[in-house]
Order: C-alpha cells, then sequence, then structure tokens
C-alpha cells in the first residue's frame, strides 16, 4: 500500500498541475510560461493540457477546488510562492484528508 507521501507525489501533484496548466492556458499564457512558472517542462505541460496521462490522475483532478486552483496561479503570478505552497496543502488536505505538511513546514 503506498504511503501518503507516495499518494501525494504520483497522484496529487500530477493532478494539481494539470488543472493549474489548464487554468494558465484559459488566461493566455504559453506552455513555455507555465512550465517556467510550475518550475517543469514543456512536455509536461502539453501533457497535462493535451490529457495524456493516468485516469487516475484525472479524476482525481476533476474533484480539485477550481478557486483553490485559480488562488495558487495568482499566487505564483504574483511571485506569492510560500502562499502558493500553502494552497497546495490546502488542496492535497481538502482532497485526501490527511495532513502530511509536505509543502508548508
Amino acid at each position: 500500500m503506498p504511503t501518503n507521501y507516495e499518494i501525494v507525489f504520483d497522484e496529487f501533484i500530477p493532478a494539481f498541475r494539470a488543472r493549474v496548466a489548464k487554468i494558465m492556458k484559459e488566461r493566455g499564457m504559453s506552455q513555455e510560461k507555465t512550465a517556467s512558472i510550475l518550475e517543469i517542462t514543456q512536455a509536461a505541460i502539453s501533457k497535462y493540457i493535451s490529457g495524456r496521462y493516468s485516469d487516475k490522475v484525472k479524476n482525481i483532478e476533476n474533484e480539485l477546488s477550481d478557486a483553490m486552483a485559480n488562488e495558487f496561479v495568482d499566487d505564483m503570478l504574483q511571485s506569492e510562492n510560500a502562499n502558493a505552497q500553502k494552497v497546495i496543502c490546502r488542496a492535497c488536505q481538502s482532497y485526501h484528508k490527511f495532513d502530511c505538511s509536505i509543502m508548508s513546514k
């Protein structure tokens, strides 16, 4: 059985990134700019936008709060990285119902 940390890194974070990539695309941001902000590759952004990832991750993405994802995007665009990390933790806690505090120690 996977640990909470494995679930966060293997399932939740990719789902959150996929949601954020789509929001940034809707806001007119290029894949390159989105990748730079999220500190991942443009290829990963392309994968998220095109939906080429597991059904499990897609199911998690569909359950995520749009408000939290938009708050994260706003914080990242304003270079409020510390608050953006707290948004990720709140979203994860809301979805998984556990508090690992990986991101916001």
